[in-house]
């Protein structure tokens, strides 16, 4: 079982901004080291943050895929043509 939210949910500032720029400091560090400062050694901490503020990880021992991932880890597509 996963943690899912309802599309029209509001996603608390806690798990936001620490996934975001998790995601920035790792996966994203190609397209963002030239935009803004970036800090690669803080990606995990701030991931591990954002999985402990996540609502299906208070008391339980669930998985936070987070925004953009699947059961399966792989990515949703985002654009209206099916594209990510």
């Amino acid at each position: 079982m996963s943690c899912a939210l309802k599309s029209n949910a509001l996603i608390p500032q806690a798990i936001v901004a620490p996934t975001t720029d998790g995601f920035r400091y790792a996966e994203g560090l190609p397209l963002f080291k030239d935009r803004m400062r970036v800090i690669p050694e803080a990606a995990d901490g701030l991931k591990a943050i954002a999985r402990d503020q996540a609502p299906c990880s208070r008391g339980r021992n669930r998985e936070f895929r987070g925004v953009g991932a699947s059961k399966d880890g792989a990515a949703i597509p985002s654009g209206r043509d099916g594209t990510s």
